[in-house]
């Protein structure tokens, strides 16, 4: 597996570990904060799983 890939596998393997920096850009956003709910620890790994099945199939449809 190339190191990018290494990479991107080894970030959603951690993804219990998401920095709480990373959340708190979009609360700070003027225009993103009234469109967004407080994320529990159940949404939170909610939406990582969808990115990471998101990020697979693009990256999958880019090797065809």
């Amino acid at each position: 597996m190339g190191g990018f890939l290494r990479e991107l596998a080894e970030a959603f393997s951690n993804k219990n570990e998401v920095p709480p920096e990373m959340i708190a850009n979009l609360w700070q956003h003027p225009e993103g904060r009234k469109w967004l709910d407080k994320l529990d620890d159940k949404d939170l790994e909610t939406y990582l799983n969808q990115a990471e099945q998101l990020l697979d199939r693009l990256l999958h449809e880019k090797e065809v």
